[in-house]
């Protein structure tokens, strides 16, 4: 079922007004420029906010490193064209390592020195002045290295089949995020959301954009929640109409 028919068979409710807040996680391919005890720049084909925290996956020969990180600096790099002609923003990113026990500290420090035996020394690894090392250390490929984030979103207009978001990060048409809604502290809605439509919304500074999400996978529980919410704001809309 497409989002037209979708909007045809449910009603539509705004909800900009209730402030209302989701999450969406996703995974995205990056390409690692340098790697230090401390951090890592990179090169992602979204942009990194400053301050979010991400969970980073880096694969190497059969080696995988997992750390989360914070964006501490942010900002467009180039401007490519995909194999069908479409404009593509590349952005460049530094993020801080969070969260570094002394094991994750270790794992680090072997990590790069397997990929770099010719020009790091232990002594360079561990330095206690906390200096960043800036050591460019390439991937064979972008895909071995994979970014999970979790952006928020503010709702718009929901319906038992969708709802229409306000979101700082685009997503390709047809992409299927798992994603969630916040009724209230107490109750969530989980579900994978197909990405029907995304449009940037004009004159916004930083860029805003507008998508339409289709629901899918939700569990029956979570479908409860939903249709009771939307009984609740039928209700709400019964009782502005009769004043």
């Amino acid at each position: 079922m497409n989002n037209m028919q979708n909007e045809r068979r449910y009603k539509r409710y705004a909800v900009d007004f209730m402030d209302m807040k989701g999450n969406m996680v996703f995974a995205s391919s990056v390409k690692i420029m340098d790697i230090s005890i401390s951090g890592v720049s990179l090169q992602a084909d979204r942009r990194l906010n400053i301050g979010s925290e991400y969970t980073l996956n880096i694969i190497h020969e059969a080696k995988r490193l997992t750390v989360k990180a914070v964006v501490v600096w942010s900002s467009l790099h180039e401007k490519i064209k995909d194999a069908r002609g479409y404009a593509i923003q590349i952005y460049a990113a530094g993020l801080r390592f969070v969260d570094i026990t002394d094991g994750k500290k270790e794992e680090i420090v072997r990590f790069v020195k397997v990929r770099t035996p010719d020009i790091l020394k232990e002594t360079d690894l561990n330095q206690s002045d906390g200096l960043r090392l800036h050591l460019r250390v390439p991937l064979k490929n972008q895909e071995e290295a994979v970014l999970r984030c979790q952006d928020s979103y503010t709702i718009k207009k929901l319906s038992l089949g969708g709802m229409l978001i306000a979101s700082d990060c685009p997503l390709e048409l047809e992409d299927q995020v798992p994603m969630e809604i916040s009724i209230d502290e107490e109750k969530q809605i989980k579900f994978l959301g197909r990405v029907a439509s995304c449009f940037l919304i004009e004159n916004t500074k930083p860029e805003i954009y507008e998508l339409g999400i289709e629901f899918l996978g939700m569990t029956d529980k979570d479908r409860q929640i939903l249709n009771e919410f939307i009984r609740l704001l039928e209700r709400k809309e019964a009782g502005s109409a009769s004043r």
